[in-house]
């Protein structure tokens, strides 16, 4: 990316022309093994140019590794045989995607280390020259594993030479991907100089933190001067055709003054008039602030009256204190609306915005408007479910779910209960990132879930979410308490604890479809549970015919759950 000297010119010349002879001459004995070997194995090379082509093309249909190698496929056809290097290289569409990581690598000198490029620039000319004219697809991350990239790291000369070359190709941008910190608009203020709309850019991703340096004044625009100083709007205000939006932004807080303040005063407005977001033309957005950043219900509600072609849309620490803003008529209408994540802030790690009894749920919010086309509910972090606002919600839509998730919301059984009766159509339920054992303000989620799984078999005959086709929880809500705490149960009261495996069973049995399968399919366990679960080998066994249970364990909780 960088300017090169002559010298070096001229040594990479050379390597370049010693490159090629060697491959000429791997091409050659390449060729001669082929027309020795058997002829149906000759004609494979014969093929027309326009079915290679098509075969090569396939290789960029995602899923892909997101990391380049040497023993990435368009890279692995330069050095088959001359035939196959011509057309790759004449085959722009092989080379769009540019998957760039940056690591910090330490040096021989104890306290130092230098910032390197993958793949090599040679690599990347290579890919760019290659790619023509199609559209581009970039992504820049910091490579996994220690030492981990920090803001001061991306000021290297190596990093600034890779995006002076990377804006050179901007007007052909399509997907862009940056997960750095530090990428600020006066990071890349140079280049916008040079460039000021990216007319097709369509997807834009940014994945960074900001360390504020004095104290952060309590003041209600300081969010708005945070969004217009730091925040890289250029990429999304100058972008026609842009519709998906994805921004995780993270503003550090001045922990390092003497004394550290506490609880630093939360950033608003930088999600709206700041950030300078066309929420209007948008079909996807996230927007999920970090230590610092707030989504206030009048904010949420002003995005929503004016994002009319949202699909998708996600909003992470949103605060619901009671000054809620004022309904408006005709009720805002999303009519494309699909998926919808909202997320309470203040129980999180990140947030400072300690939840207190000004706060309300998040499903207040859900009374401001109508999503007649959503299937797919995500709540987090609320313990407090307003079910008449959730039920305002669902009548007023029409929508049909089919997954719904509530994670880490301590709610009562009967909360529960009453909340999954408005939800007959749901498929998939999801419950998971739950308080441990014994720490949260209601019963242990194993009551809680007993209670759920005794209602279910024993009043309602599994008429609740008769559609019910898998079920997603923590692995802990199984474990049982051990002795002596302060929540101690008592296993004789549970039908030997294993209520949740009858209840799965009772399922499996009770949702026969004409065919013979069963609707109900799957149960997820996530999260790691401290404990044996007294109910993990009967579960196992009903993976065996008839019952041919999908048992899946991840022992982490992924995104989107």
């Amino acid at each position: 990316m960088a300017e090169i000297s002559e010298p070096a010119l001229d040594k990479s010349a050379a390597v370049e022309e010693g490159t090629t002879t060697v491959a000429n001459e791997g091409d050659n004995a390449y060729e001669e093994h082929v027309q020795q070997g058997p002829e149906s194995k000759r004609t494979l090379p014969e093929l027309p140019t326009e079915i290679w082509r098509e075969v090569f093309q396939q290789i960029t249909i995602p899923p892909r590794t997101v990391f380049l190698s040497r023993t990435e496929a368009p890279l692995s056809l330069l050095h088959t045989c001359r035939k196959w290097r011509v057309l790759a290289l004449r085959t722009p569409a092989l080379w769009a995607e540019i998957n760039i990581r940056v690591k910090k690598t330490s040096e021989a000198a104890p306290d130092t280390s230098y910032t390197k490029i993958y793949p090599r620039p040679e690599i990347l000319r290579l890919k760019l020259a290659a790619s023509a004219r199609h559209p581009l697809s970039i992504s820049i991350s910091p490579a996994a594993g220690p030492p981990y990239i920090e803001e001061e790291d991306i000021t290297a000369k190596s990093v600034f030479m890779l995006f002076r070359g990377l804006f050179m190709t901007s007007p052909r941008w399509k997907r862009l991907s940056l997960r750095l910190p530090g990428m600020s608009s006066g990071y890349f203020l140079s280049h916008f100089k040079v460039v000021s709309q990216f007319p097709e850019l369509e997807t834009f991703s940014l994945s960074t933190t900001y360390s504020m340096k004095k104290r952060i004044p309590s003041s209600p625009r300081f969010g708005n001067f945070v969004a217009d100083r730091c925040f890289p709007s250029q990429f999304w205000t100058h972008s026609p055709k842009l519709r998906k939006l994805d921004l995780d932004i993270t503003v550090s807080g001045p922990r390092f003054l003497d004394p550290p303040p506490r609880h630093p005063p939360p950033l608003t407005g930088w999600a709206t008039s700041a950030s300078r977001i066309p929420f209007q033309q948008l079909t996807e957005l996230t927007l999920d602030g970090g230590e610092l950043q707030i989504i206030t219900m009048e904010e949420l509600f002003e995005i929503i009256q004016v994002a009319r072609e949202l699909v998708t849309f996600k909003a992470l620490h949103v605060r619901t204190r009671s000054d809620q803003p004022e309904y408006v008529d005709p009720t805002p209408c999303l009519p494309h609306l699909r998926y919808l994540e909202l997320e309470i802030c203040g129980m999180d790690q990140d947030a400072f915005d300690p939840i207190d009894d000004e706060h309300v749920s998040i499903t207040v919010i859900l009374s401001y408007f109508s999503a007649p086309s959503l299937v797919d509910l995500r709540l987090g972090w609320d313990d407090r479910l307003d079910l008449e606002s959730l039920g305002i919600f669902l009548e007023r839509s029409g929508c049909s779910l089919e997954t719904f998730a509530l994670n880490d919301s301590p709610i009562e059984s009967d909360d529960l209960i009453a909340c999954l009766k408005l939800l007959p159509t749901v498929k998939s339920f999801i419950r998971t990132m739950l308080c441990p054992l014994g720490s949260n303000p209601y019963a242990p989620e194993w009551t809680r879930l007993r209670e759920f799984a005794e209602w279910d078999d024993e009043t309602s005959q599994f008429a609740l979410c008769p559609l019910l086709e898998e079920i997603t929880i923590d692995a802990g809500s199984l474990e049982l308490e051990d002795e002596g705490t302060e929540d101690e149960l008592n296993p004789d009261e549970v039908d030997d604890g294993y209520f949740f495996w009858e209840m799965v069973k009772c399922r499996l049995e009770r949702s026969q479809l004409p065919d013979g399968t069963s609707r109900f399919k799957k149960v997820t366990l996530t999260g790691k549970n401290r404990r044996p679960i007294p109910e993990y080998e009967m579960l196992e066994k009903l993976r065996l015919p008839p019952f041919n249970l999908n048992l899946v364990e991840i022992k982490d909780w992924p995104n989107g759950l």
